[in-house]
């Protein structure tokens, strides 16, 4: 798995609050993912999907406090959690 130094341009308009530009997409995996996983459409979520393991996006699907409850239970069904 390759881990880009910065995330797509296109990705931007999922990280309102915050400095798109200071994202590291490795320091910043569980919060990127996050963010994917719930708002993200079918191409960013397949960029997450390519860039982070099942682990990490478990662990996010896991810890988050803030993810849709939509969106919690359809990682939850699909990586079986």
């Amino acid at each position: 798995m390759h881990m880009p130094t910065q995330l797509p341009s296109q990705f931007k308009k999922y990280f309102w609050g915050v400095n798109f530009a200071n994202l590291d997409p490795h320091a910043d995996a569980f919060f990127i993912t996050k963010r994917i996983i719930d708002h993200g459409d079918t191409s960013a979520v397949k960029w997450a999907l390519a860039h982070y393991s099942t682990g990490q996006i478990k662990e996010v699907v896991l810890n988050s406090r803030d993810l849709s409850r939509k969106t919690a239970n359809f990682w939850a069904k699909l990586l079986a959690l």
